[in-house]
């Protein structure tokens, strides 16, 4: 059966008749022609436009998985004051995250599609609806790996919440992949293995994974390579394709018995869904954990996954943090 195609209205470009939004330049075709009409007098007509004072405060849709990670991709303030509301990834945004080979990226990127998929799980059962699953892409490894890694961190007791979609065995392109299973999220490992080093390419990339994002309603989670801080792959076109761009480096705080940092630290550099904001991360044999919680440091503890002397660094380390946290406050106060 043929699929029909028609062209966008404001930049021409040819895309599936039942899409509402251009891959190309996003424009939203609900039947309003986009040129523009003047009306001199008379009764006012309704072109579109609304005051920023009528607009509804409703929250930002977000995936929350209750991890600190969430935080990266940021949250609502649920009042005045500021109170904070729940953290998470917007629906319909792309996150680009970069790091220097051996950061976490990858196990981040795992971890965080498994809690997506197991939200989507929960969700659709409490909504009694089929479940969406997220898709893992593979760039630069084989789905063999990536399985490897599932089972050494422990992901395998969610079940089927994770499609792994491999380049070396594809069988259709990405984005009609993404458009026809509709998932609940992507991850996407890794931007250069997809591109190689054609920046351009990696920008119309992004560009048209925005589009998708905004169809389909999921997240999409992007890793690139990055040399420093503050370089995402170095070019400014590529992070304006994106909604969030965060870097992850490993910290020299504790070291492990081989010598290697364990903390990780992301840093979110912008963010159009939250604000900018730090988050501490341990790499453990199971995965990565929060830093800054005394109760999971305790548990990884009695699971023999720290040795003596990284469990007293990463204790003294919270409780220099509270400290520094208590003199803020008192500071404030005064």
């Amino acid at each position: 059966m043929a699929i029909e195609a028609r062209a966008c209205r404001m930049c021409g470009f040819m895309y599936r008749a039942d899409f509402t939004i251009c891959p190309s330049c996003r424009f939203v075709d609900n039947g309003v022609s986009p040129e523009m009409s003047i009306s001199i007098g008379g009764e006012e007509e309704d072109d579109g436009t609304i005051l920023i004072d009528d607009i509804p405060d409703n929250l930002t849709q977000r995936i929350t998985t209750g991890r600190q990670w969430d935080e990266i991709f940021g949250w609502d303030d649920l009042d005045e004051e500021g109170t904070k509301g729940p953290a998470g990834a917007a629906l319909d945004s792309v996150t680009l995250i970069g790091g220097m080979p051996g950061a976490g990226k990858s196990t981040l990127g795992l971890q965080l599609g498994a809690a997506w998929g197991r939200y989507a799980q929960l969700r659709a059962q409490a909504n009694e609806e089929k479940p969406r699953e997220v898709i893992y892409v593979v760039a630069e490894e084989s789905d063999k790996q990536v399985r490897a890694r599932y089972r050494r961190i422990k992901l395998i007791e969610n079940k089927r919440v994770l499609r792994i979609y491999a380049m070396a065995t594809a069988k259709r392109d990405l984005l009609t992949v993404l458009y026809r299973r509709r998932p609940a999220g992507v991850i996407l490992d890794s931007l250069p293995g997809f591109v190689g080093k054609d920046l351009n390419a990696a920008v119309e990339l992004c560009h048209n994974l925005k589009g998708v994002a905004c169809e389909i309603q999921a997240p999409i989670f992007v890793i690139d390579h990055a040399t420093k801080a503050d370089d995402i792959a170095g070019l400014l076109a590529l992070q304006h394709e994106v909604d969030t761009t965060v870097s992850m480096f490993k910290v020299n705080d504790v070291r492990g018995p081989d010598g290697e940092p364990r903390m990780r630290q992301l840093r979110v550099l912008k963010n159009r869904y939250g604000r900018e904001t730090t988050v501490t991360l341990l790499m453990t044999p199971g995965g990565l954990v929060c830093a800054t919680d005394f109760l999971q440091i305790e548990e990884i503890w009695k699971r023999k996954q720290l040795t003596a002397e990284e469990y007293d660094a990463i204790m003294l380390s919270l409780e220099e943090d509270e400290d520094n946290e208590a003199d803020s406050d008192e500071s404030e106060d005064d």
